[in-house]
């Protein structure tokens, strides 16, 4: 669905991005890119007392510009980053493998992590149990349009890992399957890139179609569980510290680098019950293809 936002040219968002700069007290030479007006900007003194918010605010009218064109190969970028975060992933799993996680001040540390978690997920849920339905996202075998009616008359898919729980599925979704009974595809995730600001895209894994499905049933699962010891849907909490902090410095905010792409196999395989762990980890994609490995 297009956005208000959507319906403008780059030319009225370029006038517009000029006149807020001139508002905050910068100059916008309109024979420069935008771009090339970034550039410009000087470089807040982040080890100094007092950062100009002017500045700030300035710099983040270029830097949050997903649409601004640059030099910077953000695909590129972001493939590097995905693989940068594999290889962490790989290092913090031969960590887990060798044991020192579970020694000293760091095992009593998991161990408390691993009751709490037990705790707050009880028992692990059939198939049955799980609200399972179609997400608004694209799939393997379901690309452009993407609505339950298509993905209805589109072909089933699954990964690998997913083929051990199939009969349970089919037990779960019996319309559905009856519908493609001889058109169910084992295919890989396909990884992707999104747009996200100026210097990188966003990299998402485009699953197949009854991982998602399954996927989603259990998030939504989860959330109804967690629902009794955190609300997910309500930030009123963090909008209220986050401003309190802005004003008197008694709270702050952290922005890790990566931090979705960071998650160990094996370190979530020592925090989860097993039966959880089980259930995740059949769902989930092992392998994901990309065009530039194809």
């Amino acid at each position: 669905m297009r956005n208000f936002f959507s319906y403008w040219t780059r030319k009225q968002s370029d006038v517009l991005r000029c006149k807020i700069l001139e508002a905050l007290g910068f100059d916008y030479d309109r024979s420069l890119t935008p771009y090339e007006n970034f550039l410009k900007l000087p470089e807040p003194d982040l080890n100094g007392s007092i950062v100009p918010q002017s500045l700030l605010q300035a710099r983040a009218l270029f830097s949050k510009d997903e649409d601004m064109l640059s030099p910077i190969d953000r695909e590129k970028v972001a493939l590097d980053s995905f693989i940068a975060s594999e290889e962490s992933c790989s290092l913090v799993n031969e960590t887990v493998r060798d044991g020192s996680i579970t020694k000293g001040d760091a095992g009593i540390i998991l161990y408390y992590d691993q009751c709490t978690i037990a705790t707050l997920l009880g028992s692990v849920p059939t198939l049955e149990e799980l609200p399972l339905t179609f997400g608004p996202g694209a799939t393997s075998t379901c690309r452009r349009k993407t609505s339950a009616r298509w993905k209805m008359s589109s072909p089933l898919s699954i990964s690998n890992s997913c083929l051990n729980i199939l009969p349970d599925l089919r037990t779960a979704l019996p319309a559905l399957f009856r519908a493609h009974e001889n058109d169910v595809r084992v295919t890989l995730g396909e990884l992707e890139f999104v747009p996200k600001n100026f210097k990188t895209h966003r990299a998402i894994v485009i699953e197949p179609t009854l991982n998602t499905m399954v996927q989603r049933g259990i998030g939504t699962f989860l959330k109804r569980k967690l629902y009794r010891n955190i609300n997910l849907s309500d930030q009123s909490i963090n909008r209220n510290r986050a401003h309190e902090g802005s004003r008197n410095g008694t709270y702050c905010t952290v922005d890790l680098e990566r931090a979705s792409d960071s998650i160990p196999y094996l370190l979530v395989m020592e925090l989860l019950p097993i039966d959880w762990f089980q259930l995740l980890d059949s769902v989930r994609t092992p392998a994901v293809r990309h065009k530039a490995t194809n």
